[in-house]
């Protein structure tokens, strides 16, 4: 009877933490389906157009981290450089900081919003992300996964960044 109690109680905590929670942010304007209640935290990036406060929402779990986070660029940064300018400095960016490459990149939308699905791989830590970035306005979103090489290419990462929504 223990043995069973402690069973059905590691199952139901097994499984608890791959249930969907949606998560909505107000001040973020987006909405997002996250393996388990997402953490808020506030970085001060540096850039080559300053330094931008970006926010992150993550979730860490077994299979890896799932996040969103957004950055509002200096107005009107975003339209006198191009989105694809931008879009390819976030991903190269992106890259440098996991000391990576970019594997694969395509143009996506979301709604009417321009953006970009971006995998990056790294030897040198062992990881593998798979982020999408999307603008508006001058507002970057980002909507990531980070796991193990070869482990992040999988059903629940494509349900996390499918179900992000910018209100």
């Amino acid at each position: 009877m223990v043995f069973l109690t402690s069973l059905t109680l590691c199952l139901c905590v097994c499984v608890q933490d791959d249930l969907p929670e949606k998560y909505e942010s107000e001040e973020g304007k987006f909405t997002a389906q996250f393996p388990g209640k997402p953490k808020k935290t506030v970085q001060n990036i540096p850039t080559a157009v300053g330094t931008i406060k970006t926010n992150f929402f993550m979730h860490q779990s077994a299979s890896g981290a799932f996040a969103v986070a957004y950055s509002d660029y200096p107005k009107d940064h975003v339209k006198n450089s191009g989105v694809d300018n931008v879009l390819k400095g976030a991903r190269e960016g992106a890259a440098k900081n996991i000391g990576g490459k970019v594997v694969s990149h395509k143009a996506i939308t979301l709604d009417k919003h321009k953006g970009q699905h971006v995998v990056i791989s790294s030897d040198k830590t062992g990881l593998e992300i798979h982020v999408r970035h999307y603008f508006k306005g001058d507002r970057m979103y980002q909507t990531l996964v980070v796991g193990q090489k070869g482990k992040v290419d999988n059903d629940k990462t494509k349900k996390f960044l499918e179900s992000f929504k910018i209100k």
